[in-house]
């Protein structure tokens, strides 16, 4: 169809299509916006660094300092590390009912955390401090494994939040919070070491640290000669 009728068909039928478009924009971006300001799906608002290399051995994610903290105004914090291929502390108690910062640090690779039920979702990547806010509605045991490739031992990297209610969350005179026998993360000697780090002289224990001198390769070597010769009598 030819002619000013068949120009105005189509100029109809493009106006339609247009506004059809428009309406899914519109449609998406209020879910976007919806979303960032009820479940508090917001991007990053500030930029911190943390230097891999000493973030074990200083400052605000030393071994001692990591796990959930209610800080002196109330604040529920948790600090943790992911690190091929466990979380440190692989399990965190946090109560039902209020908001809770997480902090996450990476040592090594590139990790990716996400909390079964909830809106926390995000990346870790060395050198920066990854923050999430949230509030648990429901208690009970939530998985929270590394959903970024970081190793062949990435299948095996997942840690647990114990979401207790808040009449049954009490953190300890120093409050800190720990899950239903974990024992908690200190070490004086030697804080915050990773393990097979050579360099810092430390011999790994669990996750991440034990603060005892490294035994002497050529040493341990001469002893266990020493141990298999046959023992001879005069």
């Amino acid at each position: 169809m030819s002619g000013p009728e068949g120009e105005e068909k189509v100029v109809k039928s493009e106006l339609r299509w247009a506004l059809a478009a428009g309406a899914v924009v519109f449609i998406i971006f209020a879910a976007v916006l919806w979303a960032a300001i009820t479940m508090r799906m917001n991007p990053p608002s500030n930029i911190e660094h943390a230097d891999p290399a000493t973030l074990h051995m200083q400052g605000e994610f030393t071994e001692s300092n990591l796990g959930t903290t209610v800080e002196p105004d109330g604040r529920v914090t948790v600090r943790m590390v992911a690190t091929q291929f466990a979380f440190v502390p692989n399990c965190l108690m946090v109560p039902q009912g209020r908001e809770v910062t997480f902090r996450f640090v990476s040592p090594d690779v590139i990790h990716g955390i996400l909390i079964t039920g909830t809106n926390v979702n995000t990346m870790i990547v060395p050198g920066y401090v990854a923050q999430v806010h949230t509030v648990f509605r429901q208690s009970g045991d939530m998985l929270m494994p590394c959903h970024e490739f970081c190793g062949l031992g990435h299948s095996e990297m997942i840690a647990r939040v114990q979401v207790v209610p808040a009449d049954q969350f009490r953190p300890g005179p120093d409050g800190r919070a720990h899950c239903e026998g974990q024992t908690p993360l200190v070490n004086t000697a030697a804080p915050g070491v990773p393990a097979g780090d050579v360099d810092a002289g430390a011999q790994a224990q669990g996750p991440l640290v034990s603060g005892e001198p490294s035994p002497d390769p050529a040493q341990a070597t001469q002893d266990a000669v020493a141990a298999a010769q046959p023992a001879t009598g005069e």
